[in-house]
């Protein structure tokens, strides 16, 4: 039995004596066990990694980067705003990373540097800047995210290094290795103490003529004896067993990776933000008649609107004035914001956007868009709610729409393109507003009829001739879906009498939409954006409807 254990002991005492020195020589002193670095290819100064790179629980990350031209940055964000920022950004995609190899991948993009310095984003989750190493430690949850490294110095040598790092990992190396050191010496003393007793035994045979006296050895003693090796076996387990009770990495699948629009807490300053520009905008255009700033602050049918709005003031000779500043307060939990694979994404919220000492100012349902994780939140719908009531859902995959509610709302929106052109009417309940626009598009049949109409749903795109997608924006919010679509309207009317001609009553109006004088026919332009609310059951409730007299799309 003592053989046994001895020899157990010197097996148990080499792994350990291995393994331990093996541990504390990998993770050295700062409990990391880093990948060989990984140094950018010639003219890449970025570098990324994808998802699934970091697709792990209960593991520890520590990523440092170096630049030989000075500056670095690393930062860890969502993938969809880092995939944004970066764009066509020419980068080393990292893969894989391996312990012979490093980080590998593929290098795509074109673009020597993104659009704005790292530095200045807003978007990361963590990041260090600075000359010399900079490094993050990350602990990593399943959450999806993505590593950005770039140089932001002079052109020179960038490398990023990929490490595990283990909590107490170069102390536990040491101890496994003092312990397994300390097991392997139990067959050397047991030898020498049995050659000691041999000897001792040996002495006491030689010297026959001496009288010698038994002598008992307690029991306990012999136990004592028969268990001291188990002594050094139980801290050596120990040892093993505190290492598995750590937690071990475990690999999480990606699904597809989503973010909301915005989240709540980033509300505030988007808001804010989008008041200054729009501020700045109405100051330009009232004090000097200047369309320029409109683009900056709104798009799709509203910037068409500002526009227009701004030519008319100079063609019908608006004094030229201090603008008057508007304020966006939004009213409690009102935020609607699905959920997006990708840019570009939106919001909508319902609140004021009026004087700050407006006495009454009217309720709206303000809806904001972006294309890219740089730009700035722009007013892409503005509708009057009067006292509409709607209850949202929490941001992200609680707003989601179900692909059968974004097939009904599209309905939804045909219907309304349709009651437009033809007066059918479908199973929708028309609004008052909705009613006068058809009115309009129809003429009054004494002095013009009409020849033309087109409605087309639009986007939200700066380019009105091109305004990209139509489809309508869906969200999921408390009964039901909340619809909001714009379209285009063009319409054109001719004198009922033949040889008879047509002209703007107000000169100054027809000057600003390019018509002036008396013509055969007239093209007209308006913009229309509606809010609808479609319930699970039943039919859908109009929210609010705005109409607006435009010019055409190329002006």
């Amino acid at each position: 039995m003592r053989r046994t254990l001895l020899v157990l002991a010197a097996v148990l005492g080499g792994l350990l004596l291995v393994v331990g020195s093996a541990v504390a020589v990998v993770f050295g002193p700062d409990d990391t066990a880093d990948a060989p670095a990984t140094s950018l290819p010639s003219g890449v100064r970025a570098a990324s990694t994808v998802p699934d790179l970091l697709g792990y629980r209960d593991a520890t990350l520590r990523v440092t980067a170096r630049s030989s031209g000075g500056a670095v940055f690393v930062g860890t964000g969502n993938p969809i705003d880092v995939d944004s920022y970066l764009a066509d950004t020419r980068q080393l995609r990292v893969t894989t990373v391996t312990p012979q190899d490093g980080g590998t991948g593929t290098v795509r993009g074109s673009a020597p540097q993104p659009a704005a310095a790292a530095s200045s984003a807003d978007f990361w989750d963590r990041s260090a800047h600075g000359k010399g190493p900079q490094s993050l430690t990350l602990e990593l949850d399943g959450t999806p995210t993505s590593v950005v490294v770039l140089a932001a110095g002079e052109r020179g040598t960038v490398s990023v290094t990929f490490g595990i790092v283990v909590a107490h990992a170069f102390v536990a190396g040491v101890v496994a290795a003092v312990v397994g050191l300390a097991l392997l010496s139990l067959p050397f003393l047991a030898r020498g103490r049995r050659r000691r007793r041999e000897r001792a035994q040996a002495r006491a045979a030689s010297a026959v003529d001496e009288p010698t006296t038994p002598t008992t050895e307690p029991v306990g003693a012999r136990l004592r004896t028969a268990h001291r090796p188990l002594r050094w076996v139980v801290p050596a387990v120990s040892v093993v067993a505190l290492a598995g009770c750590a937690a071990i990495p475990q690999r999480v699948s990606t699904p597809e990776i989503t973010r909301p629009g915005i989240e709540r807490e980033d509300l505030a300053a988007a808001l804010a933000s989008y008041d200054e520009r729009n501020n700045a905008a109405i100051d330009l255009a009232s004090r000097e008649h200047d369309p320029k700033g409109w683009a900056s602050a709104d798009r799709g049918v509203i910037l068409r609107t500002d526009l227009h709005d701004t030519r008319y003031a100079k063609e019908s000779g608006e004094p030229k004035a201090p603008g008057t500043a508007l304020t966006t307060t939004p009213e409690k939990d009102s935020l609607v914001a699905p959920a997006f694979t990708q840019y570009p994404m939106w919001f909508a919220v319902t609140g004021t956007l009026a004087e700050a000492d407006a006495k009454k100012p009217q309720r709206a349902l303000l809806v904001y868009e972006r294309d890219g994780v740089l730009d700035p939140w722009r007013m892409s719908t503005h509708l009057t709610l009067e006292d509409a009531e709607l209850h949202a859902l929490a941001p992200g995959a609680a707003s989601q729409p179900t692909p059968a509610q974004v097939k009904r709302a599209q309905a939804v929106s045909d219907q309304v393109a349709a009651y437009l052109e033809t007066g059918e009417k479908g199973d929708l309940t028309v609004p008052e507003d909705l009613q006068e626009l058809r009115e309009q598009i129809v003429g009054d049949g004494e002095t013009s009829r009409l020849i033309h109409a087109a409605v087309r749903a639009v986007g939200s795109g700066d380019d009105p001739s091109d305004p990209g997608d139509g489809a309508p924006k869906v969200a999921a919010v408390d009964g039901g879906v909340l619809v909001t679509a714009t379209y285009s309207v063009d319409y054109t009317h001719a004198a009922t009498d033949v040889g008879a001609t047509l002209a703007f009553s107000d000169e100054a109006f027809a000057r600003a939409v390019g018509q002036p004088g008396r013509h055969g026919s007239l093209d007209l332009h308006q913009v229309l954006a509606v809010a609808v609310l479609v319930p699970e059951k039943g039919g859908p409730t109009f929210l609010g409807v705005r109409a607006d007299t435009v010019g055409p799309a190329d002006g």
